[in-house]
């Protein structure tokens, strides 16, 4: 199980800040491209969190939904599983290689990898991930962790990729504690919603990582700040960061 080194916030510290999908609902600027990742970092974020599936031809690329009906109304006839990397790209969809070279090219970048879980095949999807990973140096690994709301792809991502962090994401209350029942994962992304004092007590118990999301509101960001959480995954960047800082 990989150490999470550098996740955990420290005393007297603020949460990490991280832009959801780069930025989101931003004129001009569509989500988990490069001009978001880095408009996201402009604006103060510590880090990214991105979304992961598989293309016909083979590569990892960044697309939250299957197809860009919504994104990219213009091509949304382009389904990522049956689309290659050059078609997706005509769309502005970036793949996950050209993405980690240019955030990691920003000093102490951190990039939050989800890999999707409605997909044709999340075996397929899991080796060629970790085959991207594995392309990348030790320095530039630590700054990576992952996450999935499956557990089954999570388990399969840790047990390959032992030095990097794997987090559980759920959008329903889970049985708790949530870590004995993953002992592969090092942490836990749940839905804001779903934070307070006896849930963040049960997600500690296993050390775990707490990183909430989607959180947009001032207020709740403060709230989740002084319950303890880890990281703040957010639609507006300025606006959460100002709220905790």
């Amino acid at each position: 199980m990989s150490s999470g080194e550098g996740l955990w916030r420290g005393p007297g510290e603020r949460p990490r800040i991280y832009g959801h999908r780069g930025v989101r609902g931003h004129d001009g600027i569509m989500e988990n491209t490069l001009p978001a990742f880095e408009l996201a970092l402009d604006q103060g974020a510590d880090g990214v969190e991105l979304d992961v599936r598989l293309c016909a031809s083979g590569e990892v690329v960044v697309l939250h939904d299957p197809d860009l009906a919504r994104v990219a109304p213009a091509h949304a006839t382009l389904v990522a599983a049956e689309a290659t990397a050059e078609e997706l790209a005509a769309a502005q969809v970036p793949t996950l290689d050209q993405t980690l070279e240019r955030v990691l090219a920003r000093e102490g970048a951190r990039i939050n990898v989800e890999a999707k879980s409605n997909v044709p095949d999340p075996a397929a999807l899991v080796d060629a991930l970790v085959a991207t990973l594995g392309r990348l140096g030790h320095g530039q690994r630590g700054r990576i962790f992952l996450s999935s709301f499956s557990r089954t792809i999570c388990r399969s991502l840790s047990a390959v990729l032992e030095d990097m962090p794997v987090l559980w994401l759920f959008g329903k209350p889970p049985e708790l504690p949530v870590l004995q029942d993953l002992p592969d994962a090092i942490g836990v992304h749940p839905k804001h919603t779903l934070i307070d004092r006896a849930s963040i007590e049960a997600f500690r118990e296993g050390g775990g990582v707490i990183n909430a999301w989607t959180v947009n509101d001032p207020e709740e960001a403060r709230r989740l700040a002084s319950l303890g959480v880890d990281g703040l995954i957010t639609d507006d960047v300025p606006a959460i960061s100002a709220a905790v800082t």
